[in-house]
């Protein structure tokens, strides 16, 4: 069985309050960023984090600098170095010009919903009050912004 993870944008996010040097954060939209010119690469945030959601660079980037897009936002998916820290931001980029997060544009099947959990007319708001929904580790009391949904 496969349960796909990534960072769940916790409301009460455990990673937040471990970095040493404040790299990261909770932006007010709700979404958990990193500031990977400040990620010193120490990975506590990467112990802190229940759901396993932080993944450490151990490489440097293979794309030539002459290659890389020159437009890239500054908390989104942009080239990052050897040594930091790495997580999903909602694709930050894209979804702060109202487009939809990459993985749930290009999902063949319709099993990434995303949208505004204070809009009672979303389709994510629907998908949440009428199917079969669940959040991992609930008792934490992280509040995760990420729900698994049956059909």
């Amino acid at each position: 069985f496969y349960l796909g993870t990534q960072c769940f944008q916790c409301e009460n996010p455990p990673c937040v309050d471990v970095c040493p040097v404040g790299a990261t954060w909770k932006e007010a939209d709700g979404i958990v960023v990193i500031d990977y010119d400040w990620c010193i690469g120490c990975r506590y945030c990467e112990a802190a984090c229940p759901y396993w959601a932080r993944r450490f660079n151990w490489s440097e980037p293979v794309v030539p600098a002459e290659e890389v897009n020159p437009v890239q936002h500054y908390l989104g998916n942009r080239a990052r170095r050897k040594g930091v820290m790495e997580k999903c931001t909602y694709c930050i980029q894209r979804t702060r010009q109202g487009r939809l997060p990459a993985c749930a544009e290009a999902c063949p099947t319709g099993a990434r919903i995303f949208g505004n959990l204070l809009d009672p007319d979303s389709e994510i708001r629907w998908v949440i009050e009428h199917k079969k929904v669940f959040r991992l580790k609930e008792d934490l009391g992280t509040e995760p912004k990420f729900w698994y949904f049956m059909d």
